[in-house]
């Protein structure tokens, strides 16, 4: 089996015709129905059957043909990245936290793109929670990650942000006018906290292992968009971090006196592994980016 192979049955399993398949191919089709016989009696298996004069999938054929495409497409953008670096182009897949687009990632990509070094780079971005962002740097989907910390010793976690987080109240709760606040003081509200899966929800662990008593979980939410939804529409109080979607909607974020458990965001890589030259140039400028927003 080769790759010419496995390109002829893709374009036929499109086409469904042998003579239109091999004038796309630019082969004869001799040449073409010999190396669709030569795959089946390797795999041992009909992938086409006569369809009077078309063809059509065989189940095997139609099973194939999904693993063959996935197979193809990987390899394509493989060729097409490797041709845009000698063009003296790069791509950066880039993952990073839902909510997070509005603006460390774009502050500090646009920033880049401004540099020398940057001004060729492209970025491709993808959301996730913590996990998911770290099961994608270990599969090769991305180069670097923006995410919480977990323990994984494969992974380096360089911080770049730190914030205290805020109780999140709807407008007219009687703590809404104070300026801080003890979370202690919300023991008889209704509380809405992250899932488990959350990667900020260790933090949230820490703040509600310090109160006497552990309040009533109303409702647990995957992300923080929805919770801060929730309390703008009354059904509790959240600890939440600094997000620009409070200032739009009926909410009070007020700072927590317990302000040593901060929101904390990390850039992750994966340790002893190739970076490109442009993914290692933003890993660099990353840092100095956020340290000199630090002086600001």
């Amino acid at each position: 089996m080769n790759l010419y192979q496995l390109r002829y049955f893709a374009t036929l399993a499109r086409l469904e015709h042998y003579t239109q398949a091999a004038a796309e191919l630019n082969i004869t089709q001799p040449s073409l129905s010999h190396a669709i016989g030569a795959l089946e009696r390797e795999l041992g298996v009909t992938l086409f059957e006569r369809v009077g004069r078309n063809v059509a999938l065989t189940r095997e054929g139609r099973l194939f043909r999904q693993e063959v495409e996935k197979a193809l497409d990987i390899l394509d953008r493989g060729v097409e990245h490797l041709r845009e670096i000698s063009r003296g182009q790069d791509i950066i897949n880039l993952g990073f936290l839902r909510g997070m687009g509005g603006t460390l990632v774009p502050e500090a990509v646009s920033a880049f793109q401004r540099t020398e070094g940057g001004k060729q780079v492209e970025f491709r971005f993808f959301t996730d929670n913590t996990k998911g962002l770290l099961d994608g740097l270990e599969a090769r989907k991305y180069d670097l990650v923006f995410c919480s910390q977990e323990e994984d010793s494969r992974v380096t976690f360089e911080l770049v942000y730190s914030a205290p987080y805020f109780l999140t109240v709807p407008e007219g709760h009687p703590l809404a006018q104070r300026e801080r606040v003890r979370l202690e003081e919300t023991l008889d509200d209704p509380h809405i906290i992250f899932a488990q899966t959350a990667g900020i929800r260790p933090d949230i662990d820490r703040l509600y292992a310090r109160l006497p008593r552990q309040p009533k979980i109303a409702y647990v939410i995957q992300e923080d968009q929805d919770i801060a939804g929730l309390v703008a529409h009354r059904f509790g109080v959240a600890v939440l971090p600094p997000m620009a979607l409070l200032n739009s909607l009926p909410v009070r974020a007020i700072p927590l006196e317990s302000g040593d458990i901060q929101r904390r965001i990390y850039l992750a890589s994966v340790k002893g592994r190739y970076l490109s030259p442009a993914a290692q140039a933003f890993r660099r400028f990353v840092r100095d980016f956020r340290q000199k927003q630090g002086e600001k």
